[in-house]
């Protein structure tokens, strides 16, 4: 290689732009027919394909060619293979150091919003350092820890009437400066009205698992759309916020088809409102992806346009697929490719600076 060579590449490098802010979307169980199935029921999907920059991730955990959700949201959150069934540890089960936490050191804000419980395995391995998902009120005690600004997700019974310890961590929460809220005691509509505060803030949209968008479900995209104006407004070193469109796996393990398409136009609501505020914002970058594909959906036939398309699935399980990526704003051309889950991690780090 000539000198002249390295000295162009360096360049190159230099020359990128990084974004200040990035948002990370997973859309749990949604792999590439599943996208089709998106394409045919959704306007959004003339949103998604503005973004410029497609990929694909390969899915397998340290163990299996099907990969489980806290493996594949694990390797994602700390760039590690590790065994089915982790949270946010490595395949010896030491304690692995995720986006959070890196961008939390670089000044930034940091905000999860889900359509699960926060305990689940996804949101879990964002944030949490457990050996096994079902250790849910042990991954809601990380919580404490994660110093995450921003919360929003089900499974208030994991943090309040606890088996292990009977303790309320509403208490402990509000020790560490939080304004903490509930779907009892204030409805997401009164609480986007209410917080104003410069401060940390949780809310729990529900008890268990959070309704589906059919039983009236609606505060994905806004809960978003709030939390990015925050740390817009107060963080001058920006933001790293982690949302999953939860219950796009839940339908495929039902094998129900009404229920994927509700929950896939929801996801498309996200995306139309995320893409709003990257595009104006001009230094946001979008990822969009799933963490592997449930359900073996198979479109079968159909009339493009006309909201009717017969698919099916294939199984109630998860499937070894390949899972797109999809990158809009500064840094989306880190991307392209075809790579493992893993490089994920890498590359919103290099993007991110942190």
């Amino acid at each position: 290689m000539s000198v002249a060579m390295p000295l162009l590449m360096a360049a190159q490098i230099s020359d990128r732009q990084y974004p200040k802010n990035i948002v990370f979307i997973v859309g749990d169980g949604m792999g590439l027919a599943h996208i089709g199935l998106f394409s045919e029921y959704s306007e959004s999907f003339r949103t998604l394909i503005r973004f410029p920059v497609v990929g694909l991730q390969k899915t397998h955990s340290a163990t299996h060619l099907v990969t489980d959700s806290g493996a594949a949201a694990t390797a994602m959150a700390c760039g590690e293979k590790t065994y089915n069934s982790a949270i946010g540890m490595s395949a010896d089960t030491t304690r692995c150091k995720n986006l959070f936490e890196y961008a939390e050191e670089a000044g930034k804000s940091t905000g999860l919003v889900v359509t699960s419980s926060l305990v689940h395995a996804t949101p879990g391995a964002f944030v949490a350092h457990q050996p096994f998902r079902g250790f849910r009120e042990a991954i809601a005690t990380d919580f404490l820890g994660s110093g995450l600004d921003y919360i929003v997700g089900g499974g208030l019974v994991y943090f309040t009437n606890r088996f292990t310890d009977e303790k309320d961590l509403r208490k402990d929460f509000e020790g560490l400066g939080y304004h903490v809220y509930d779907y009892k005691h204030m409805s997401f509509k009164r609480f986007l009205k209410k917080d104003e505060s410069k401060e940390k803030v949780i809310y729990f949209t529900s008890h268990l698992e959070p309704d589906t968008r059919a039983q009236g479900r609606d505060y994905l995209p806004k809960a978003v759309a709030h939390g990015l104006q925050k740390p817009k407004e107060q963080n001058e070193n920006g933001f790293l916020m982690m949302v999953e469109a939860s219950q796009i796996d839940f339908a495929g393990h039902d094998n129900d088809k009404n229920y994927l398409i509700t929950e896939l136009r929801d996801f498309g609501e996200l995306v139309d409102e995320v893409f709003a505020f990257a595009r104006e914002d001009g230094n946001t970058l979008v990822i969009i992806t799933g963490d592997h594909s449930t359900g073996g959906v198979s479109i079968e036939s159909g009339k493009p346009g006309k909201n009717r398309v017969k698919f099916s699935f294939d199984t109630s399980r998860h499937t070894g697929d390949l899972v797109p990526v999809f990158a809009f704003g500064p840094g989306a051309e880190l991307f392209g490719g075809v790579y493992d889950n893993t490089r994920i991690f890498y590359k919103i780090r290099e993007v991110g600076g942190f």
